[in-house]
């Protein structure tokens, strides 16, 4: 089972918690009562992030959700890129 993290739980964000063959152990929002509403959807005690560089850092998270408004999804994404490692192939 992957493990995730989903950076923005205000709205949309919420609606990823529940994807089969994924387990959130982390969450992150700038907006602290988004983040304890989030976190109060799910049994099992999470990492909580105010800063979504910190969630993509945890080494307990093998994939990222971005749900956060569509002008910070580039620059979330491209970090994330960095802070895992991503599968290459090299050409034939």
């Amino acid at each position: 089972q992957l493990t995730k993290g989903i950076i923005g739980v205000g709205g949309m964000g919420r609606g990823h918690i529940s994807y089969d063959g994924t387990r959130v152990v982390a969450m992150c929002d700038v907006d602290k009562k988004h983040l304890a509403e989030g976190a109060a959807l799910l049994k099992d005690k999470i990492n909580l992030y105010g800063d979504f560089r910190s969630l993509i850092l945890d080494k307990n998270v093998d994939i990222v959700h971005i749900a956060t408004p569509p002008h910070w999804h580039g620059i979330m994404a491209a970090e994330a890129a960095h802070g895992f490692h991503l599968p290459r192939s090299s050409p034939p």
